[in-house]
């Protein structure tokens, strides 16, 4: 498992360290307490640091240094209180204009399953409308002072399956109307808001995805190459395996990984955390993620998400825009590529749809160039040391 979604060796000490009980989860601190101290770990590392000091507090594990993971778990607690106090005031301006919402990743993981949000960081807040409700969002966070990260963010409906906007507060905001892109998403997210739970946040009535909608989403959106290493999936899904309060439909989540064509993430992530972590998935539910026929496209759709190729991804983006260009776009051909026009347009921050074909000339070249010129720089440094 080269890709870099799975966790190096120093990641999963860690790992265990924050998920394991008893005399792993000394060892593993034990172990990992060097690379601590050092200060020689990632940024997706660093975001595991409070749920680490909770274990170790559940464990009557003690020392300086876990005074100082308390000092991380209090800041990631203040820091989320802020923003979910922000964005409960948001859904609630939602609830009373008669749009319906989900809340998604870390903010509902956070009060749902880790059921103490000074566990899970999140640099942004998640929140999902329904497609036909979302320029009617994007334009109540537009008049409440919120700014979006495109100039014309409602160009992007078609083709995207969420924005970003920023408050004066720099609180960030990715308002969804889609789920996810992977998995075949002319099917719609229909089945999802059926399934949705109830929850409040901060005494505001909002929605969740059911357990075993949870777990796809977080299992499918850890699943693919990331700058930063995307390790907080792993006790993301443990979280809600384990959860007491809220049980997994594991039929459903069969079901809906095969309908979706995700079987291929669903079955590599869940294998992954029964035999590393003990997760208890059924044997039957790997059996059948196992046994499932995938397709062509199935499986180069999800070989392209694992890897950095640039080339490979952009092959991706493409057939992305086609698809998106038959199924969600509306209207004659010339209309519809009139859409696509304003898509790129907004995306690229372009005016005149004449600059589109220089602009996707002139970007790759821009990429060599800057290989290239990090090529360069990377050899001449190496011979300045030697």
């Amino acid at each position: 498992m080269s890709t870099s979604f799975w966790p190096s060796e120093n990641q999963e000490l860690l790992l265990r360290a924050c998920l394991s009980s008893g005399h792993n989860a000394l060892t593993a601190w034990q172990e990992w307490q060097v690379i601590f101290e050092s200060g020689s770990f990632d940024e997706g590392s660093r975001r595991l640091l409070p749920l680490l000091y909770r274990n170790l507090q559940t464990q009557k594990i003690s020392g300086p240094l876990v005074s100082l993971l308390k000092e991380e778990y209090f800041q990631t607690w203040s820091e989320n209180q802020f923003c979910l106090r922000g964005i409960a005031s948001l859904i609630a301006e939602f609830n009373q204009q008669g749009i319906p919402n989900v809340l998604l990743k870390g903010s509902a993981l956070g009060v749902l399953y880790y059921e103490d949000v000074g566990l899970r960081p999140m640099k942004d807040i998640d929140l999902m409308v329904s497609r036909d409700q979302a320029n009617r969002a994007m334009q109540l966070l537009i008049s409440s002072g919120w700014i979006p990260t495109y100039s014309s963010p409602e160009a992007l409906i078609p083709f995207e399956q969420a924005t970003e906007f920023t408050d004066a507060n720099n609180q960030k905001l990715d308002l969804h109307w889609r789920l996810m892109w992977e998995g075949r998403p002319s099917l719609g997210d229909t089945d999802f808001w059926q399934a949705s739970i109830p929850m409040q946040l901060n005494g505001v009535q909002t929605r969740s995805l059911c357990p075993a909608d949870q777990l796809l989403h977080v299992c499918v959106h850890g699943a693919k190459w990331n700058d930063t290493s995307p390790l907080r999936w792993i006790p993301d899904a443990l979280m809600i395996i384990r959860s007491r309060k809220m049980k997994i439909d594991w039929t459903r989540l069969v079901h809906q990984a095969q309908k979706r064509q995700l079987t291929l993430p669903m079955r590599e992530t869940l294998s992954y955390l029964d035999r590393l972590f003990e997760a208890g998935i059924p044997t039957e539910v790997l059996s059948q993620l196992e046994g499932s026929r995938t397709t062509r496209l199935e499986r180069w759709s999800y070989r392209t998400r694992l890897g950095s190729n640039d080339s490979l991804k952009m092959t991706t983006v493409l057939w992305h825009w086609m698809n998106s260009l038959v199924v969600n776009c509306e209207g004659t051909l010339p209309q519809r590529l009139v859409q696509l026009s304003q898509y790129l347009q907004s995306l690229w921050s372009i005016t005149g749809s004449w600059k589109i074909p220089i602009y996707l000339v002139m970007k790759p070249i821009k990429r060599l160039y800057s290989t290239i010129k990090l090529t360069l720089r990377n050899a001449s440094a190496s011979e300045s040391r030697n």
